[in-house]
């Protein structure tokens, strides 16, 4: 059974972790306004006018992101709460056909198990049987729960985890598919592919191309670090209320087993493998 004080020393330390990391690490900075510039002449256009003019979008993405980010954090909580009730609720069924399993439980056991348990068994009385429900049959219940809990815990992380996989691809995605995202790229592209840094240039457009290519270095560092940021809020929503909810949810299994067992006893269940 899961311990209490261990619930108590990660809500302490989750606490702690949301005290020092909100679901938002936007500062007190404004949106900066500008007029959209023609995106057909970004790359050749004045450099410390265009490079502003991207660094501003940047600047703005950024805001919006974390923004966006508030919106997610929230609703990725929610999300787990509501899948874990699901699961939950599932558990139910579970023991029900863990009953129907154990209630005819001759066809579920292997040729193996069977002809040992009925070579072991050939001499026993109720009394036998009863110890053997208690012992051998409780193990055999307890694997099946711990599988059924592990597996339902996976579930949970990986609904987080895919979740927020999803939402850091979507959101790349927006800023890369950007019009003059788009148009930059396919422009420098194109002049790579003429092996254009072999010929004669302007250093104007020398500097195009190395802005381009220091800011997407840029850009690319930050977003790693922004989303390694976030992964503590991450580690946070995969772990919280599990050990309560595993804990809670073992409740629950326990006291079905026990009363099952009771009745699988005094009901002399046995006798379906016997027959």
């Amino acid at each position: 059974m899961v311990a209490l004080l261990p619930i108590s020393l990660f809500s302490l330390s989750a606490a702690y972790l949301l005290s020092n990391i909100s679901p938002s690490s936007q500062s007190a900075v404004d949106y900066i306004e500008q007029e959209p510039l023609d995106i057909l002449n970004l790359e050749e256009g004045d450099l410390e006018v265009t490079e502003q003019w991207k660094d501003n979008e940047w600047h703005n993405w950024k805001l919006k992101l974390e923004e966006d980010w508030d919106s997610f954090s929230t609703s990725l909580i929610r999300d787990k709460k509501d899948f874990m009730k699901i699961k939950t609720d599932e558990l139910n069924g579970w023991l029900n056909l863990e009953e129907n399993k154990w209630n005819n439980f001759s066809g579920y056991l292997s040729d193996g198990y069977k002809n040992y348990l009925l070579k072991k068994s050939e001499k026993w009385n109720d009394a036998d049987w009863e110890n053997w429900a208690n012992t051998e049959m409780v193990a055999h219940l307890d694997k099946d729960y711990h599988l059924w809990s592990l597996n339902t815990e996976r579930s949970v992380n990986a609904l987080v985890r895919g979740e927020w996989n999803q939402w850091q691809h979507d959101k790349m995605s927006s800023w890369l598919s950007s019009d003059w995202k788009k148009v930059g790229a396919m422009y420098w592209d194109l002049q790579e592919s003429r092996n254009w840094a072999s010929y004669s240039h302007t250093d104007d457009m020398k500097e195009h191309w190395i802005k381009w290519n220091d800011r997407n270095a840029r850009e690319n560092i930050e977003w790693s670090k922004w989303v390694q940021n976030k992964e503590y809020f991450i580690m946070y929503a995969r772990h919280s209320d599990i050990e309560q909810w595993k804990y809670d949810n073992y409740a629950l299994y326990s006291t079905w087993r026990n009363d099952f067992i009771n009745r699988w006893v005094s009901e002399k269940k046995w006798n379906s493998i016997l027959n």
